[in-house]
């Protein structure tokens, strides 16, 4: 003892004498062993709690046996004595002279005072490191598990790991769950502070220390299988998500046999989140019952910054998650392909080992012909090269052997490849070289998806190098190759040359130099002033050939007034000019003959020299095209008003002959070469101008059907493309007026009272040509919808008033179904609402406008969608247009229509659902029916999310977000009443079509599914809450039920077996309905006696027995089998 009082030598020996302990701690008998446990007790409770990185402070003197153990605290060697302590004391049977009379049952007591005692940090790693020597019992380790996981939280990021390696060693005893949810909420909430420190290194050492805690659970996760299924399923029920979380999931992807079951599991999370947030936005009142969680694109994108700091042992998981979310992507804006491109782009930008790897998977995918998602795998290789040029351009030489391919893709795919290429083109000559040589390659390959490439790269090199003269000029000499190709290539060429000039005015004179010899080839000065204007010999040839055209001459003049429009060409150029004005001086003065043309011949064949005629005949129409475009580019004058509407009806004869020739065909609509700038401006000078020096021009040109119904056909038949697409909207600003007026108000009325039917048949192409142009904006976003509408009715007269929606108009002072914030885009909203109404009530008063209702309806179905807030005032207004139109629509079919529309009712219901209307055609009912089923959908919806908090809540689940205040029932229960009360009526109505009783037996059963989904999560509620009460909403609505839906139920289900027209020999699955639905009542009824025995509530007092089988016995069949029993010889 005189060395352990010594305060110069205890420190010294301590150690010492803690090694002589363990080899002697066999020979100590019970009192010796009890003695070691209270003096770890005792040390434990004499060593006050320090801050973090702060030294230990005690107040035991030197001399005492405490302070030798309080030096070994230090260390953490005192509990190494603790494994083999506990094991003599638990074969010890008695205990004399001690409290406990076993060993067991101390060491229970020591246990259970140990993990009640403060810890401090430097002994928290000890003394996981001494219990897992320990035989733990369930409750034991459960306890122990919880003091561990509480310490995690108390100690300094730089202790975390250890701790978390040693309850990951501890795991294997058991208890894994909970393991993985404290560190996974140590993580979190470590996360979480990360936002509020100060300092940048205190940040990074907190990411440091959660990247060492997922190498040490990579490393436990590819030992213990049982751990990696404990995490999975900790993600699928449900668990919220945080970088954190996700950084551990892909530790557990890198084990092989994982990765699929990860892969679903996030495609899951993906898909309802997406679905959760669609729901949101279609009904914003489900908002608190739905906790959504963090964005999962900024949670992916957090988890790409963290692996920076630390965490780059998950970059690979990462990047095969986001490339098997690339392969799996149905759509390019669904939230697996940002989430993907997110993830490729930003570990490519941090990481230099993965950027070979990310740019071979890239290059493999869009080589190939069956790769999934290539469009997606193109914009990815586009950003890639253009946002990282200076990275990419290392792998110049793998990018050079992938022009090797290019000539066996797809010309659009290798076209979007070499674009992708152009920004390490202008950096690097080797690769530009190698492009020039391969697309010279392509341009004299056979294959025509090969020149098509050709084309298209040239151009896009072209674009980006048009300052550099001597690659624009050995550009410009091999394009000239093409006019020696197919007519395919040489469409080509003049469609790209017409779009580069828009863009780069500066290349002008190089491609006029390059198609002056193809003008003059095919448009030759004139000898005399009868001489056709071109040479169809040069365009229309006698060879074998599918239409037997070379080349295109409407394309062609196309081509050079696009380049007559920029100055240079006209300096450069002149004869560019004259050639346009010869050509339409001379081209309505040749007769058809003229031009090789035999009005007489067969035109039903392409064989021989028929298909010669064939081909002159589609020469001709491009003709006169182009003869319109090349007019219209100056001001109308009554003289070229008249050339105008002559060369209309020129091209209408040609395209008669075309149509009676081929009049059994089905496809025998031809291509228009009418430019949208030249259709823009007749269409503007005909229907918006107002200048009464133009009247004489203007009577013109709307004083023949054939000439408003060439510009309307040759708008319709057009390609829309998205250069044109603000031209595109001002037309149909243009036309909507002519669309909804009448025919005493149209400006065109003249053609309607002379040739009434021809002037429907304008009015129909009218309801297309908007129509076709209203769906170009089906997806944009919000802001350009609403900017699109405020252009569509500027010319639109205020719509028109509803008089038969008085009746339907409710209360307006319910907030939860008020009006919209936004006012101006309610009344966009109802006045195009209108509009489209007033159009579908014309169509339906003729025949042949009926057929273009489909149209207008997906109008409505676009605008309802997109701008109805779901007010009342606007609800009432929509559902007195539908009814109106089933009721004034006679024998039009209206069904499909209607239908559409089902999805955006709003949250009152003002159909007239009992009505002889309805009982016949069965479309109002299946209106109702498709309404309830989406309320139904939310009601489901706001049900399972709460249900899903609530099983949170009664698991104490660690990594949920504290619930404070549960939302509100009784919304759910209230809309849930308004559904019931409508079925119940629904089902008192003598519906006359069997598939109405099928469809409402299958409504009527989701509604008792529901319900039977509302009692379940009645009684979860019971188990989780102490004190948990009915709503009254809900009492009411089951002692409606019993009072009258159900008994309604079955008089239907009755009505259906006996009336002799409904009681057809139904289908398989139509035969289940009935049976179902019985069992969904049952169901539904058992669970209401479970909750009656819950509570003092009598909830059965308008239930009565079921008749549920009664309606499958037939009393003849009965009597039948009665007959036959006694007839039956018994044997003795």
């Amino acid at each position: 003892m005189g060395y352990v009082e010594d305060p110069d030598l205890h420190t010294t020996l301590s150690t010492d004498l803690m090694d002589l302990l363990l080899l002697g701690i066999d020979l100590l008998n019970c009192d010796g062993l009890v003695s070691i446990c209270n003096h770890i007790i005792k040390a434990l409770k004499a060593t006050p709690m320090q801050r973090r990185n702060m030294p230990v402070q005690t107040e035991a003197t030197p001399s005492s046996p405490e302070h030798s153990l309080l030096v070994e605290l230090q260390t953490g060697r005192v509990f190494e004595v603790m494994p083999k302590t506990l094991a003599r004391l638990e074969v010890i049977d008695t205990l004399a002279g001690h409290e406990f009379d076993t060993g067991n049952a101390f060491k229970s007591f020591f246990l259970n005072r140990l993990c009640n005692l403060p810890w401090p940090h430097h002994c928290v790693v000890p003394i996981a490191d001494a219990l897992k020597l320990v035989n733990l019992t369930e409750e034991q380790g459960k306890f122990a598990f919880a003091k561990l996981i509480r310490s995690l939280h108390e100690l300094p990021p730089g202790e975390i790991p250890a701790l978390v390696y040693q309850l990951l060693l501890l795991a294997q005893k058991g208890h894994r769950r909970l393991v993985l949810e404290g560190i996974l909420s140590c993580c979190v909430t470590q996360s979480t502070n990360l936002v509020t420190m100060q300092s940048s290194s205190a940040r990074q050492a907190s990411m440091q220390a959660q990247g060492t805690i997922l190498m040490h659970l990579s490393l436990a996760l590819k030992q213990d299988q049982e751990l990696g299924k404990e995490l999975l399923k900790l993600i699928r029920i449900g668990t919220p998500l945080s970088p954190f979380t996700v950084a551990a999931t892909m530790c557990l992807l890198a084990a092989p046999r994982y990765e699929q079951a990860v892969q679903t599991v996030y495609k899951n999370i993906l898909k309802q989140h997406e679905v959760a947030m669609t729901q949101l936005l279609h009904a914003p009142w489900l908002g608190p019952y739905c906790s959504i969680s963090e964005d999962p694109r900024s949670m992916f994108q957090a988890v790409v910054r963290g692996t920076v700091y630390g965490w780059d042992q998950i970059t690979d998981s990462l990047l095969r998650l986001s490339f098997f979310f690339l392969d799996s992507s149905s759509k390019s804006d669904d939230l697996q392909h940002h989430i993907a491109i997110d993830v490729i782009i930003g570990t490519f930008e941090r990481h230099l080992s993965v950027r070979a790897f990310v740019i071979e998977e890239v290059i493999s995918r869009i080589i190939s012909r069956s790769s999934p998602n290539i469009e997606a795998y193109l914009r990815l290789f586009t950003k890639l090269l253009s946002d990282h040029s200076d990275a990419c351009y290392k792998f110049s030489e793998r990018l050079r052997d992938l022009l090797d391919y290019l000539v066996f893709l797809p010309s659009a795919q290798s076209i979007a490849i070499i674009e992708a290429l152009i920004p390490l083109v202008k950096i690097s000559d080797r690769l530009q070289d190698a492009c020039m040589l391969v697309l010279r390659k392509a341009l004299f390959n056979r294959a025509l998806e090969a020149r098509l490439t050709a084309i298209g790269g040239y151009m896009a090199i072209l674009e980006a190098f048009a300052e550099d003269t001597s690659l624009v000029v050995e550009v410009i000499s091999s394009l000239r190759r093409c006019f020696s190709q197919q007519l395919e290539v040489r469409l080509k060429l003049y469609e790209d040359i017409q779009v580069l000039v828009e863009k780069k005015p500066t290349l002008a004179p190089p491609f006029a130099d390059l198609i002056e010899f193809q003008r003059q080839q095919i448009m030759q000065p004139p000898s005399t002033e009868s001489e056709p204007p071109f040479s169809m010999a040069a365009i229309v040839n006698d060879k074998v050939d599918m239409n037997h055209q070379k080349d295109s001459i409407g394309a062609l003049i196309n081509t050079m007034l696009r380049l007559t429009s920029v100055g240079e060409v006209e300096l450069s150029n002149p004869q560019f000019s004259s050639a346009l004005s010869s050509f339409s001086e001379r081209l309505l003065k040749c007769d058809f003959e003229d031009f090789e043309l035999d009005k007489d011949a067969d035109f039903s064949t392409h064989d021989g020299p028929k298909g010669r005629n064939i081909a002159a005949a589609h020469v001709l129409l491009e003709a006169y095209d182009a003869f319109v475009n090349i007019l219209c580019c100056d001001a109308l004058t009554l003289e070229q008003a008249q050339k105008i509407v002559t060369a209309i009806r020129k091209r209408q004869t040609v395209s008669d002959l075309l149509q009676d020739g081929q009049r059994k065909k089905k496809d025998i609509s031809h291509r228009y070469l009418v430019t949208p700038e030249t259709l823009h401006g007749l269409f503007t000078f005909i229907f918006t101008s107002h200048n009464s020096d133009e009247e004489g021009s203007r009577a013109v040109l709307t004083g023949k059907v054939n000439t408003v119904r060439f510009l309307l056909d040759a708008a319709n038949h057009g390609p829309f493309k998205r250069r044109d697409k603000i031209i595109h909207d001002e037309i149909a600003s243009m036309l909507m007026p002519e669309c909804s007026s009448t025919i005493e108000s149209s400006l065109l009325r003249r053609l309607y009272e002379e040739k009434k039917h021809k002037g429907y048949q304008l009015r129909g192409l009218c309801y297309r040509l908007v129509a076709k142009i209203i769906q170009e904006h089906a997806h944009d976003t919000d802001e350009e919808k609403e900017v699109f509408l405020q252009k569509l009715l500027q010319h639109v007269p205020i719509s028109p008033q509803h008089n038969d929606t008085d009746e339907c108009i409710a209360e307006e002072n319910d907030e939860n179904l008020g009006l919209g914030e936004n006012i101006q885009t309610t009344h966009l909203y109802l006045k195009l609402l209108g509009w489209a109404e007033q159009i579908i009530l014309n169509c339906m008063k003729d025949k042949e406008d009926s057929k273009v209702i489909p149209i207008f309806v997906d109008i409505c179905e676009l605008v309802v969608s997109n701008y109805s807030k779901h007010g009342i005032a606007e609800a009432a207004k929509f559902h007195a247009m539908l009814y109106k139109l089933c009721k004034v629509g006679g024998n039009i079919d209206d069904a499909n229509v209607m239908k559409k529309n089902a999805a955006s009712s709003p949250d009152q219901l003002h159909f007239q659902i009992v009505s002889k209307r309805a009982c016949e055609s069965g479309l109002i009912p299946s209106l109702v029916l498709e309404d309830c089923e989406n309320r139904l959908d939310n009601i489901m919806f706001g049900f399972e999310h709460l249900s899903r908090t609530i099983k949170l809540e009664k698991e104490g689940h660690r990594l949920s977000q504290p619930q404070h205040e549960f939302p509100s029932e009784e919304p759910l229960y209230e809309r849930l009443s308004i559904v019931l009360r409508t079925i119940d009526v629904m089902l008192q109505t003598m519906f006359e079509k069997k598939a109405t009783w099928n469809k409402m037996f299958k409504t009527t059963r989701r509604v008792y599914d529901t319900m039977s989904f509302a009692c379940k999560m009645i009684l979860l509620s019971f188990q989780t809450f102490q004190e948990h009460q009915i709503p009254t909403v809900l009492q009411d609505i089951i002692h409606f039920i019993a009072k009258s839906l159900s008994t309604h139920v079955y008089t239907a289900i009755n009505f259906v077996n006996e009336d002799s027209e409904l009681n057809v020999k139904p289908t398989a699955a139509d035969a289940r309905l009935i049976p179902n639905l019985i069992y969904s009542i049952e169901q539904y009824e058992k669970y209401v006696i479970m909750i009656e025995k819950k509570v003092q509530l009598n909830l059965l007092k308008h239930m009565k027995r079921s008749t549920a089988r009664d309606f499958r016995i037939s009393a003849q069949a009965v009597q039948q089998a009665i007959s036959n029993v006694d007839t039956v010889d018994i044997p003795a």
